[in-house]
């Protein structure tokens, strides 16, 4: 029971005047993430825009665009020189008035809604502060209320101007993609570093530097071939949505260059594994190019040579003198043995081997 009367008030938030909005958590051991800041942001952006119009820009994360909007014209000084342009300045000063009269009942409407999604321990540390305090008595700057509130929960509490800043830049500095994040979580992670970097005046970056650091932020797994490809081609991308726009529409080849060049390994190795099909232009058996056969002999001169054609020469005599006694038996009507007719043929059948490895080995020589 001690535990949880210990912790009652982050356990057990306290609700919001708008229940379906997120309530702002404040924990004194460590600054809230990134992106509950940014959540709650956008939760109000959203309800404001709904409910009371352009004035919802206020929460925005672009500190070029999180500001009031401008209300009609006020008529000038000097004094109007016919009855038109009395009447016209009267309606002008009639339409100003009911803009600021109705601006200014939104406001304090738009501070209530602050304060009332901050949880119990985020007031206490806020009404410990001089300037939280001139904001609540005056109740009608929603816009200093958030500053001062995202300052608070992202910043160390306590600590020195110059401390902030310092602080706001080694965060920027050290805010990188994250493996398994998407790009639009990363963006809402960036957008509230340069954010807070702002929000403590901290030397500010120009827009195209901040697209270029996004852009380098994000190499991480397939967007870095597009980050690569950016840097070789010297592309230019002047704001972060141009960077996030062409990381989305790049044509990522990764993974296809990565099977091609598998497809094209495994044909090499094919290739070089399978063994020769194509026979021997010299001794005509398998297995090997004519380049290689043992039987090819670089120097025609050498005894081996000379060998082989005596061999040649005396095969085809014996061809020659074996088919004579064939025909002088098929003349007599004798039937040559058995034994001369196997010879015959092995004799035939050799010289006309012998006779393609001769024309092998010129067209090879």
């Amino acid at each position: 029971m001690a535990s949880r009367a210990n912790k009652g008030k982050e356990t057990y938030p306290r609700k919001g005047v708008v229940e379906s909005l997120p309530i702002l958590e404040f924990n004194a051991a460590h600054m809230r993430p990134a992106y509950e800041v940014v959540a709650w942001l956008r939760a109000l952006e959203h309800y404001t825009k709904a409910e009371f119009g352009s004035i919802g820009a206020i929460f925005e994360m672009d500190q070029a665009r999180a500001r009031y909007p401008s209300g009609p014209g006020i008529p000038a000084a000097q004094e109007p020189e016919n009855w038109r342009e009395r009447e016209f300045a009267r309606l002008q000063i009639q339409a100003y008035a009911e803009w600021h009269k109705h601006t200014t009942l939104v406001r304090e409407k738009i501070c209530g809604l602050i304060v009332g999604q901050l949880s119990r321990t985020s007031l206490d540390v806020l009404e410990t502060m001089s300037a939280w305090k001139d904001l609540t008595a005056a109740g009608n700057d929603p816009l200093e209320m958030k500053k001062l509130i995202v300052v608070m929960h992202m910043t160390p509490v306590g600590a020195s101007d110059m401390k902030r800043k310092t602080f706001a830049r080694a965060r920027f500095q050290e805010t990188a993609m994250e493996n398994g994040e998407t790009i639009e979580q990363f963006r809402e992670r960036f957008s509230a570093a340069v954010m807070v970097m702002a929000l403590v005046q901290e030397a500010g970056m120009e827009e195209e530097r901040i697209a270029e650091e996004f852009l380098q932020n994000v190499a991480v797994g397939k967007y870095e071939e597009a980050v690569r490809n950016a840097a070789n081609t010297g592309r230019a991308l002047a704001t972060v949505n141009e960077v996030v726009q062409y990381l989305q529409t790049y044509h990522y080849a990764t993974n296809t260059s990565s099977k091609t060049f598998a497809i094209r390994a495994q044909s090499s190795s094919i290739s070089q594994d399978t063994p020769v099909v194509k026979p021997c232009g010299i001794c005509k058996k398998k297995g090997h190019y004519a380049r290689t056969c043992p039987l090819k002999t670089k120097d025609k001169g050498t005894n081996d040579s000379k060998l082989v054609l005596e061999l040649r020469k005396e095969i085809e005599s014996l061809k020659a003198e074996m088919e004579k006694m064939a025909t002088k038996s098929e003349a007599s009507g004798q039937r040559p043995r058995e034994g001369h007719t196997k010879f015959a043929d092995w004799a035939k059948h050799r010289g006309d081997d012998e006779s393609r490895e001769s024309s092998g080995t010129d067209s090879e020589e």
